[in-house]
This record gives structure tokens, sequence and C-alpha cells, in this order.
């Protein structure tokens, strides 16, 4: 991303909360981070790590207890509220009930640091809550009522609001929180979309580590410490930023696959031999089950065969003379479990 504006930054920046002049409860301090123009960033991290807090006071919704945000140079807390609203548009985690209000009537309250005290949508707002409402795919809902939608259709929705703001920055707290997978999926690749075609920078917290690894173009991780890394999703996986941010016990982060692991009781080794999708998701069956998975068929412990025939798979499973087909995954492990042995590739 480099040669590409930087939006906002910050310098020397501390967050928590100060509950008195004397008493403060910080989070993480010493945060150098910057935002792009076009690009969409993750921000991940455990439970507690400060994720919100950060959110917010980069918003501007809280102070910093030290160090400054910047918004295209200038001081974020230095702006005016109007002025802060025309650039930076914030969606929150949590369901905002809106009685009988139309979709339009929502998408059209982000334009609210524009239309005046009065309210009065002149053409050009129009203009702008309708292009919001097709940028999201929700032109043929304008007219409907918003406690009618799906909570896939409404964080749409609750996006085409802050598209309607025009801003520079959009901020989002766990915006797939409540939605299903393939809406998770939908609303993560349409924020990737806008912000490439819009050139606004987008910027959410999410706890979906496969899907900020598909979509985003950098990730900030935040760990229980307060120690900010920031990079390609790829750069922090090769650098050992995963790992070390989520590391706990009992759970560890695989960088050949890009997921997490529960170590559990060692269920003992299996030869797997065979291509393609069905010996992908075999090897990650008995993985999830506890075998660590080789290739090599060196005969001191099981050999799964993975077979393709026609449109159909069928796994056979050897060890010590015994020899049985399967024909489904699940049928495979259980025999693997029954049979397991932990014996130690030489």
């Amino acid at each position: 991303m480099t040669g590409l504006q930087t939006l906002l930054h910050t310098s020397g920046l501390m967050i928590g909360y100060a509950r008195s002049r004397q008493q403060q409860r910080v989070i993480a301090s010493g945060l150098e981070v910057q935002l792009a123009a076009g690009e969409l960033v993750c921000l991940l991290g455990p439970n507690g790590a400060g994720k919100s807090t950060l959110l917010r006071t980069l918003s501007g919704l809280q102070q910093p207890l030290q160090g400054s945000v910047y918004l295209r140079g200038k001081p974020i807390h230095s702006l005016k509220s109007a002025e802060l609203a025309r650039l930076v548009s914030v969606v929150l985690t949590y369901r905002v009930e809106v009685g009988m209000l139309s979709v339009y009537g929502l998408v059209a309250l982000g334009r609210h640091p524009y239309s005046g005290w009065m309210g009065r949508l002149s053409a050009a707002d129009d203009w702008v809550i309708r292009e919001s409402l097709a940028a999201v795919g929700m032109s043929d809902f304008a007219t409907r009522f918003v406690n009618e939608l799906s909570d896939g259709e409404r964080q749409k929705v609750m996006i085409a609001r802050a598209l309607a703001q025009q801003p520079q920055v959009m901020i989002l707290d766990e915006p797939t929180a409540f939605l299903d997978v393939p809406r998770r999926m939908e609303i993560m690749h349409l924020l990737g979309k806008l912000a490439r075609e819009s050139g606004c920078s987008i910027l959410l917290s999410t706890h979906d580590l496969d899907l900020a690894m598909r979509t985003a173009d950098r990730v900030w991780l935040l760990s229980a410490e307060g120690q900010l890394q920031s990079g390609a999703p790829e750069d922090l996986v090769l650098n050992g930023g995963f790992e070390s941010v989520f590391r706990s016990e009992g759970v560890q982060f695989d960088e050949h696959s890009g997921m997490f692991k529960v170590n559990g009781a060692h269920s003992g080794y299996v030869t797997l031999q065979g291509e393609g999708v069905p010996a992908i998701w075999t090897r990650r069956a008995l993985e999830r089950a506890g075998f660590t998975v080789t290739s090599d068929a060196l005969g001191n412990h099981p050999l799964v065969e993975v077979e393709p025939i026609g449109r159909e798979t069928r796994w056979r499973f050897r060890f010590q003379g015994y020899i049985e087909d399967y024909q489904s995954v699940y049928d495979l492990v259980a025999a693997a479990q029954r049979h397991r042995a932990v014996s130690i590739p030489v």
C-alpha cells in the first residue's frame, strides 16, 4: 500500500480510561498507526485487549489518555462535531432499534452533517442517499421498514447510512457479529469493494481470523499486553505475529493452514495418500480428531487412501492387516479412532 494518501494517523497514542486525575487504566500505549485511502484494515485481538476502546478513540468518541489522533493532519479533537461527522462515520456493534423508520429514512440520517438543523434534504442529498443504497445492493428496499429486514440486510443499511455521510474514514465495531457465515462473507467483501471504489479508508474490528486474512489489505494485531503489530496478513503469519498475539494454553496457530488448532490428546500418526479436495478435507478431519497426518508410508502406522470413483469418493483404511472401505469421512475417522496406536515415524 506504499504511496497511498494517509488519512488518519496517531502519534504516541495511549488509550484507556481515566477514573480520576490521579488514576488511569491504561490499555495500550505508544501506538503509532495509520490508515490510508482505499484500504480495508481489520483489527484483531483477544477479548479484552481493547479493540473497541481503540476504535472509539480513533473515531473521536473517546479522549486518549496521552498522544494524539490526526485526521488529514489535524488533531481529531480540535475538529467541530459537524466537521468530524463529514470525515468519519461509525457503525457500532449493537443493534439499533428504529421503530417504523423506512430504509430510505435511516440512510437519510447520514446526511445530517450536511442538511442543517432543519434536516431538509436537497436533490443532491437524495442522490447521495440513493447512491449509498445502490452501493450496498439495497436500492429495492428503500421503502421497506427497517424492522422488517434480516440481520444481514439491516447491516447493509447501516453501512449505507455511514456511506451517506461521504466520509473519508469509516470505522466499524464487529460489523459481522450477529450474521451467519454467508452474510459475514458478503459484508466483508462488500466493505473491501467499497474501500477500493470510494477511496475511503475502512477500519473494522472482528474475531473472524479467516475472513480477515482473505479480505484485509492490512491487519492490526492488538495483544492482551497492549502491543500493536501492523502488516499484511501474510506478513503477520510469516513473522509469527498471529502466533504471539493469540498464544494461549491449549491453542496454537498453524502457519500452514492459517487456522488455530486446539492441542488435545495425541491420537497417533496416520499416513494419507490421495489428492484433490477429498484428500484436503480428509486431512482436516483427521487432524481435528487429534491425529498427526503424514505422507510417508512407513508401515508402522495406519494408512488412509482417498480414491475418487466417478462422483463418489472411497476411503480405504489399512492397519496391521486390517483393510476396510468407507463411504464417508465420518466413518473413516471413527475407524481410525478405534484402531489408534501412537507410533512415531522413523
